[in-house]
């Protein structure tokens, strides 16, 4: 009897140790990931319905150094207001 309580006692602590195991899990990789995609997706899509890249594609085709900077800078300008501030990764790429 003394090992039947024993192994359900065990068994009840095993099974607490899973439930709370299984609730707690966060997959914050892949949520950060599909947060990033669903920024960029609607980010491309504002700037496609104002036709940005083709007037980056325009300045850029110039390829000159004034050229190239203005083509920087529009993009700049529109990103700045289309991204979230606290977005990965923005700082360091457009500025």
């Amino acid at each position: 009897m003394d090992a039947v309580i024993a192994l359900l006692l065990v068994m009840g602590v095993f099974i607490v140790v899973l439930t709370l195991e299984f609730f707690n899990r966060e997959d914050t990789s892949t949520t950060a990931f599909l947060n990033l995609h669903y920024v960029a997706e609607d980010a491309m899509d504002v700037l496609n319905k104002k036709d940005i890249p083709d007037e980056i594609g325009y300045e850029w085709s110039f390829s000159t150094n004034e050229s190239m900077e203005r083509a920087g800078n529009i993009s700049n300008e529109y990103l700045e207001l289309i991204i979230p501030g606290n977005t990965g990764g923005r700082r360091a790429c457009c500025t």
